[in-house]
């Protein structure tokens, strides 16, 4: 049995290593939120940050009320008139802190179905989901209700919401790499889809292992009364919420985004929208006083651009005569049809036309 000092010693330097963790969560959190590159993710990506958000600071302030309560108030035991705060501030870290995995894990599943359309397996993830909320969420209240976080039906609860919550991670993690490993192999053509999937991978397989290992420590420790144990337990939701900013930061979370071609010059980000043709032309003028038989007054050199869409599969030079097809009702000077690719980003990358 370990002493009240090292016990005491722990539940700070876990509050401290969670507080670390929630300021960076902060920090990354404003990076996302004011980047310009960010601004057109979609709504509930913002939505769900702000969830986060209120699920992170609600764990982390009942974290430091409870180590306050804990260590500095009652150092060796704690009185009977703060039992209720105690547990309440327990029962509190529990609900936020798997309200945060859960978040987590449905945002993964979410971009498991929109990439396989796979909506049984999805099912089923959301199921888990749900499984091991409602086994710690249950467990949260016997803790208030019996005022006892050594009950043995509430550790049991506890256990089971732990365990099943990394088994969801790791099921998770191996079927979003697993299904980036078949677009990788099958669909990506291009230098940039390789190392966007890639990246992915990395990331998701990466955050799924960390939080399934620190969940698993927490109930390997709390089996055995180690003292040690809040070390992981206090940061858990953080580290879930990391991950997904992670994610987000990252870029190219969104289905939609994972499909984004390779721009010109294989840089990546960029994507093939459409083909400017810039055609010159020449036309005549005559004055209205010109009779019949009088020579015109002169030439003008104009151009414009005609914009024309088309797919990765588009015939460059039927497009190139579609464009011609669309140039003005006028006499067309010598000069070249010039050809260009548009970016997203309005980058114009002139190409030969003749090349074409």
């Amino acid at each position: 049995m370990a002493s009240f000092l090292t016990i005491d010693g722990f539940y700070l330097a876990a509050s401290w290593w969670n507080a670390m963790l929630y300021t960076l969560e902060l920090v990354l959190m404003y990076r996302y939120l004011t980047d310009s590159r960010h601004t057109t993710r979609p709504c509930w990506h913002k939505v769900g940050m702000g969830l986060l958000f209120i699920f992170d600071s609600t764990c982390t302030f009942a974290i430091f009320a409870y180590v306050y309560m804990f260590v500095l108030l009652s150092p060796v035991q704690p009185p009977a008139e703060l039992y209720d705060r105690l547990y309440g501030s327990l029962a509190a870290i529990l609900v936020s802190s798997y309200a945060s995995a859960a978040a987590e894990q449905l945002f993964l599943t979410y971009i498991f179905c929109a990439l396989t359309k796979q909506r049984i397996i999805s099912g089923i993830f959301c199921l888990a989901v749900l499984v091991h909320a409602a086994f710690s969420y249950t467990a949260a209240a016997l803790v208030v209700k019996t005022e006892n976080t050594f009950d043995h039906f509430t550790l049991l609860l506890s256990q089971a919401g732990a365990i099943s919550c990394a088994i969801t991670d790791v099921i998770i993690a191996i079927a979003l790499t697993t299904a980036f490993l078949r677009l990788d192999t099958k669909y990506a053509v291009r230098r940039s889809m390789h190392w966007i999937l890639r990246r992915l991978m990395i990331g998701i397989a990466t955050g799924g292992v960390i939080v399934a290992t620190n969940t698993l420590l927490t109930v390997v420790l709390l089996m055995k009364n180690n003292p040690a144990e809040p070390l992981f337990f206090f940061p858990q939701g953080r580290m879930y919420s990391l991950t997904v900013l992670a994610n987000f930061l990252a870029g190219n979370l969104s289905p939609s985004n994972a499909t984004r071609a390779q721009g010109a010059g294989g840089a990546p980000g960029t994507s093939l929208n459409s083909i400017v043709f810039r055609v010159g032309y020449t036309t005549t003028t005559m004055s209205v006083t010109d009779g019949p038989g009088q020579a015109p007054n002169g030439t003008d050199s104009a151009s414009e651009d005609v914009v024309v869409d088309i797919s990765p599969r588009s015939d460059l030079k039927n497009t190139r005569r579609d464009a011609l097809a669309l140039a003005p009702d006028s006499e067309l000077g010598s000069s070249s049809v010039q050809l260009a690719y548009e970016t997203k980003e309005k980058e114009t990358i002139s190409i030969d036309p003749e090349a074409a």
